[in-house]
């Protein structure tokens, strides 16, 4: 592959993983692709991750060292892209690692095929080691809205997720993280692809996500979880709408509601949150003729059959 000489900024929140921390910062100063300016957001750490990004501050010069005081995910990431200066932006979650060549692939396919982003495959594994999925698409060349559509009707295995993707920063510069909510990806990944700007799917597994019991993904849901994820999928409803060419949006929301209601089914039925998740649903009137056999068939299934499901699961 053609080296280029575009300086790739490397935006890492830290917050409390200094188990992790060295694995995700070793996973970046290798990478084959050198030009890359690596910022470590420490967001308040109470543990060592503090100090040990400043030990690796002082053994790396691409590495810059932010302390800050406890702002969350979003904040972290939003005072990362404010400090970054590369041509290039990718996030990564700290207790997470790269393929060593990841940074040379994406880069290459942003430039190859003229595009504004890349995204790549990725594998999820426990802390054992176990990869417990692989999640991949076969290279092409999307439209943002194109890629968007496709994820809202489940035809792609991508999900809301910033860290699969290397960005140009002048894409997403003006675009902030929601700060002090769960799910902030949701609605900076749809404002990022409404731009309709040209999407490389990269088909190589570049990224590992690391599966472990502090992950947000991995809590029980409270009812923090519960709001700010109805939030987030209105939020990113009403944008769809005013984008004005997603008819199925109203059948992306009731489904994706329906299925935060079948989690909270499982974990106990808490009443408050199924009432939160009702009022939810009535803001947005679901217009069945909108909607094609298979979406109208999971939203049927979701809301008649969710109570059958849960009570054969827990008799299993």
């Amino acid at each position: 592959m053609k080296k280029t000489k575009e300086l790739v900024s490397v935006i890492v929140p830290v917050f409390n993983v200094a188990c992790y921390l060295g694995k995700c910062v070793e996973s970046i100063v290798k990478q084959t692709y050198r030009n890359l300016e690596i910022i470590l957001i420490n967001d308040g750490s109470t543990d060592e991750s503090g100090d040990l990004c400043d030990m690796w501050g002082k053994k790396d010069s691409r590495i810059r060292v932010i302390h800050k005081s406890n702002g969350g995910l979003g904040d972290a990431r939003n005072t990362g892209i404010e400090a970054a200066t590369g041509e290039y932006i990718l996030y990564v979650d700290s207790d997470d690692w790269l393929e060593l060549n990841f940074c040379e692939v994406m880069l290459y396919r942003i430039q190859k095929g003229g595009c504004d982003a890349c995204v790549c495959g990725y594998r999820e594994v426990c802390d054992d080691g176990k990869v417990m999925k692989i999640k991949s698409e076969e290279n092409r060349i999307y439209l943002g809205q194109e890629l968007l559509n496709d994820i809202l009707e489940e035809k792609v295995c991508f999900s809301y997720s910033v860290w699969k993707f290397m960005y140009k920063r002048k894409n997403i510069s003006f675009i902030k993280f929601d700060v002090g909510v769960y799910f902030e990806d949701v609605t900076f990944l749809t404002k990022f692809l409404l731009q309709d700007l040209r999407v490389s799917v990269e088909s190589k597994v570049l990224y590992n996500y690391r599966v472990n019991e502090k992950s947000i993904t991995r809590q029980t849901l409270t009812n923090k979880h519960v709001k700010d994820y109805i939030g987030a999928v209105y939020s990113q409803f009403c944008m769809l709408q005013k984008a004005g060419c997603f008819k199925k949006s109203g059948g992306y929301y009731w489904r994706a509601l329906l299925y935060l209601k079948y989690h909270v089914y499982v974990e106990g039925r808490d009443k408050f949150m199924l009432q939160a998740i009702k009022n939810a649903l009535c803001m947005v009137p679901l217009k069945r003729k909108e909607l094609d056999i298979k979406t109208r068939f999971k939203i049927d299934a979701l809301l008649y059959a969710m109570p059958f499901c849960v009570l054969y699961k827990s008799l299993r």
